[in-house]
């Protein structure tokens, strides 16, 4: 039963990153094109992955189907930093196209 539930949670988190990554990949997509920038994959992909990271660790961790005693929220100082980070690497490719000649 114990297996069945952590296949369940781990199809959970896939589903997840997946969803959320390309629905985050998509709206940067429109937005990046709005406003004229040349998308940067790379940080883009971090920076959303980080995020569903945060949202993850500190929310749906404790309303899945796998219970667990050792489970911890992120830090506020992880959460601070990754999230800075996070958005860092979303306004730098719009910085790179306001810059650039």
């Amino acid at each position: 039963m114990i297996i069945a539930r952590f296949l369940l949670e781990l199809i959970r988190v896939v589903l997840v990153m997946f969803l959320g990554l390309m629905i985050l990949g998509q709206i940067e997509n429109v937005v990046y094109a709005w406003i004229g920038a040349v998308p940067n994959w790379w940080a883009a992909f971090v920076a959303n992955f980080l995020l569903l990271l945060i949202l993850y660790r500190n929310k749906l961790q404790f309303s899945g189907w796998f219970p667990s005693n050792t489970g911890r929220p992120l830090s506020k100082t992880a959460t601070r930093i990754f999230l800075s980070t996070a958005l860092a690497l979303l306004i730098f490719p719009p910085m790179l196209a306001t810059f650039s000649p």
